[in-house]
């Protein structure tokens, strides 16, 4: 009866042993615990709950740098499961406090750059990528009109650099003939004053042809050509 009692007896233990071993909680790559009677402050994802450890790891990855980590609550337990209500909070930390019953995985920093998992983003994230897509669209048409500012100045660059070099070039076009005919005049000023017959009959013939021109058209004002 005796035997049969410790056997009894061991079995119970070895099923309580069993038992606490199905109810432990697993740990998690890339994620620190899990820490009993620990509760992760600040909610992401407006804490969305989840049935089981992975579903919310998966959510917390797909989080990314917003998600601290996960505690588990203790209320309700499977009551709450029945109810729809998961018992795996997605949280941000990173403030903890003491919570009984509760347990809590904290995500490593550097896990997220290499994640590669699925997940659904949260709706902020998602409102974070349509807003990084309109503040794109007018980065686009200020570069274009940049690029339309840039290309106006160098037509005009352009335009005034060949207006320049017309200027030069009749500048220089004036002052070289204006160089020709001062030779000229003086080389008639010389021979003129060396007596020059042939110098002398151009320029008796250009006077008489002067005069007569001035003759002709009248002065304007009565005395006006008196000197001549």
């Amino acid at each position: 009866m005796v035997k049969i009692q410790g056997v009894g007896l061991l079995a119970c233990v070895v099923l309580s042993c069993l038992l606490c071993a199905a109810q432990a909680e697993s740990s998690l790559d890339c994620y620190d615990g899990p820490f009993e009677n620990v509760l992760l402050d600040g909610c992401v994802d407006d804490c969305r709950s989840f049935e089981t450890l992975e579903e919310a790891e998966e959510h917390c990855n797909a989080l990314q740098v917003h998600c601290g980590g996960i505690t588990k609550t203790a209320y309700g337990d499977q009551e709450a499961i029945s109810l729809g209500v998961g018992l795996y909070e997605v949280r941000s930390g990173p403030g903890i406090e003491q919570q009984t019953g509760d347990a809590t995985w904290i995500k490593q920093e550097g896990c997220d750059s290499g994640f590669q998992g699925g997940g659904v983003l949260p709706v902020d994230h998602q409102d974070e990528e349509d807003e990084e897509e309109e503040t794109a669209e007018p980065d686009e048409d200020q570069g274009e009109d940049q690029w339309q500012y840039e290309e106006e100045d160098r037509r005009w660059d352009d335009s005034m650099e060949q207006v320049g070099d017309a200027y030069r070039g009749a500048f220089v076009q004036i002052f070289w003939l204006a160089a020709l005919l001062g030779l000229l005049a003086g080389g008639v000023y010389f021979s003129y004053k060396r007596g020059d017959q042939i110098t002398i009959d151009y320029v008796d013939k250009a006077r008489e042809k002067v005069e007569k021109f001035m003759r002709e058209r009248g002065p304007r004002n009565e005395g006006a050509y008196e000197s001549l």
